[in-house]
């Protein structure tokens, strides 16, 4: 989990520095195969997910949409669309 924190040059912080970086051009998506394991709460620097009993709850109004958490995900659940 800390290569994912120390290591931020994935594919998608790449896109972000590419000109998408304005905060609400995209959107945030835990799809249900999450397996609610909690390495994505575990990387959020910005405090934007949180576990609660069976549920991860997202904070869009917290989120700096890095993609931290998609990337610590192991099972791909996490998705950050881009808004039209």
């Amino acid at each position: 989990m800390n290569s994912v924190q120390n290591n931020i040059g994935g594919d998608f912080a790449k896109l972000l520095d590419s000109g998408m970086k304005k905060k609400n051009t995209y959107d945030v998506v835990i799809g249900e195969s999450c397996i609610i394991c909690g390495q994505c709460v575990d990387v959020c620097t910005a405090g934007a997910l949180e576990m609660n009993n069976d549920n991860i709850n997202y904070n869009p109004k917290k989120c700096t949409r890095c993609g931290l958490c998609a990337e610590a995900c192991p099972v791909g659940a996490i998705k950050i669309n881009r808004q039209n």
